[in-house]
């Protein structure tokens, strides 16, 4: 009966660990930290989430920028593998906690809330102040290149599946550049790759007739897969741990 009792034990054992895993499988992404960022304009602030690595610094630091539909898990995934990569990340919400159809962010308060967020990633205690990098996802790609062109504190910018750029987006701008495209912007795009890296800059543009609209939201099953989106988060990474790294 000892025996039999220890077997039953066993197998109730293995089952809750078998159901803790799932439910591990299923948690939702890290939330991040809900800050508010402050600007230059006082009493002015921008709404965001913070993703933070361990230790004290000096970090990189990025400033996520997310299409459209506002803040999605693909984000905050992305916010939490660059802080396990050792860069601060902070993922902004232009819709200030509104559904995106209810926000309807205009574009003077994207262009004030997107200044105050570099200002507040400039001003962290634990950030470089001269490692600053900016990604942008389908819309907020547009974004990253004006700001960019406008504040010379980006030195890094991640472009995934942009709506619509022209080659002469991307003047102004001697940051490092990495594009994640789909076939379709290889004709109209790959020429400003080679001129840039010619002049010196780091161009890295990837043309892949597989990304398919939303290709790196995993949540997206009509256009990605969870390989796609897991590869394009990792390029990211990969992208801004060294296009931002600080010598220890």
């Amino acid at each position: 009966m000892h025996t039999v009792a220890r077997a039953l034990w066993l197998t109730l054992l293995v089952a809750l660990m078998g159901g803790a895993a799932l439910g591990q499988e299923a948690a939702p992404p890290p939330q991040g930290i809900k800050v508010h960022m402050h600007g230059l304009e006082p009493g002015y602030a921008a709404d965001g989430y913070l993703f933070q690595p361990q230790g004290r610094g000096p970090f990189g630091a990025v400033l996520l920028i997310p299409d459209s539909r506002g803040i999605q898990d693909y984000i905050r995934l992305q916010g939490q593998a660059l802080a396990d990569a050792g860069v601060v990340a902070v993922a902004i919400d232009l819709f200030r906690g509104q559904p995106p159809k209810a926000g309807d962010a205009s574009e003077q308060n994207n262009i004030a809330d997107l200044s105050a967020a570099v200002n507040f990633l400039h001003s962290m205690a634990s950030v470089s102040p001269a490692k600053l990098g900016v990604a942008g996802w389908g819309s907020g790609a547009s974004y990253a290149l004006r700001l960019a062109r406008s504040d010379s504190r980006v030195v890094a910018v991640a472009l995934a599946v942009p709506d619509a750029l022209q080659p002469a987006d991307f003047s102004g701008t001697h940051a490092a550049l990495l594009g994640i495209f789909g076939e379709h912007a290889r004709s109209q795009l790959q020429a400003t790759a080679t001129q840039r890296r010619a002049r010196g800059c780091t161009a890295d543009f990837y043309f892949d007739p597989k990304n398919q609209g939303r290709f790196y939201d995993p949540q997206d099953v009509s256009a990605s897969s969870l390989e796609q989106a897991a590869h394009t988060r990792k390029q990211v990474e990969d992208f801004f741990t060294h296009a931002l790294a600080i010598p220890r």
